[in-house]
């Protein structure tokens, strides 16, 4: 009577199911009867691993996790006929497969820049990648779209992968300082690798308004089409230019020496009112500074304009000066 082998596939799929045999011979048969014979058997498949042939218990002869490579009958045979001497059962025994997954960091950088894994174990230590301005939301199997892989996903590849970092642009909250004047909006938020967008434009009696800038004074210029590259929070500044207002004109008896303030220039007071200043204009007048409004408005407090007489006898002329800082 012929010994029956059992191939069971151990978790692989196909492949040939039994095998009769005489002990002592090398001849393998298809059927129990033991009338068809064969000279190789099919291999099982398993998803994701090898095949490394199959091993017994040791039970029916040989010893627990002898290997018995089902290539072909007289492989077979060289073992089996000495080893095997009453029905058995044999498994598969399989390798799992090792792949490579590449890791595009998506204009960021990363290191390593590949990994290799295991099927049916998890993709353990993936590394995290870097971007500035960015954060970093995980690792995904397409650009847009796809699956989200993490160090506990199950490797289920059966070739290279590749995973892409995906991010999130950060937002950073722009404080806008009018600088002396005043802005409808004191704050926005931008987004890191957009434009600022729509920016206030402030106001400040005298002034004209002349950008908005990274600094007080200097820096640089920052409009609404300009790219946020910032990586923390910001404080743009108002910068303005002096309002050139029309020349005004006021009569001579407004300088006289009872309201001229011959102790201090118009920097050492924040006093409405009429100074004089050393020196004289084109040599033959002296010069006075005015700081103060007159009524038609050309004449904001807080500015300083230069008084020039016109004539020896004439009215007084107000030349715009600017600030009074002498």
């Amino acid at each position: 009577m012929g010994i029956r082998i059992t191939l069971n596939p151990n978790g692989g799929s196909g492949g040939t199911s039994a095998i009769w045999y005489y002990y002592g011979t090398s001849k393998f048969y298809s059927n129990e009867a033991m009338t068809s014979q064969i000279t190789a058997i099919s291999r099982p498949t398993r998803t994701g691993h090898t095949f490394g042939g199959y091993y017994g218990d040791g039970t029916s002869g040989g010893t627990n996790g002898e290997n018995y490579v089902a290539y072909s009958s007289t492989e077979f045979a060289s073992d089996l006929a000495t080893d095997i001497y009453k029905n058995a059962t044999l498994y598969a025994r399989w390798t799992a497969n090792t792949y490579t997954v590449n890791l595009n960091a998506n204009e960021g950088s990363v290191n390593p820049t590949s990994i290799t894994v295991t099927y049916d174990s998890t993709y353990s230590n993936l590394p995290t990648p870097t971007r500035t301005g960015y954060t970093f939301e995980g690792w995904y199997t397409a650009l847009e779209g796809g699956s989200q892989v993490t160090s506990t996903t199950s490797v289920r590849i059966t070739e290279t992968q590749t995973l892409y970092a995906r991010w999130t642009a950060n937002q950073y909250t722009v404080t806008l300082n009018a600088n002396g004047g005043s802005t409808s909006t004191s704050s926005k938020t931008v987004t890191y690798g957009s434009t600022y967008g729509d920016l206030p434009t402030p106001t400040r009696n005298g002034y004209t308004f002349n950008g908005w800038y990274t600094a007080v004074t200097g820096g640089t210029q920052v409009t609404s089409s300009t790219t946020v590259s910032i990586i923390a929070n910001q404080t743009l500044y108002a910068q303005w230019k002096i309002t050139n207002f029309t020349t005004a004109v006021m009569a001579s008896s407004a300088v006289n020496d009872s309201n001229i303030d011959f102790s201090k220039t118009p920097a050492e007071t924040s006093t409405n009112g009429i100074y004089v200043r050393n020196g004289t204009e084109n040599n033959t007048y002296p010069i006075y500074y005015y700081r103060g409004a007159v009524d038609n408005n050309l004449i904001f407090a807080g500015f300083c304009w230069k008084i020039v007489r016109t004539t020896e006898t004439g009215g007084l002329k107000l030349i715009y000066n600017g600030t009074p800082t002498d």
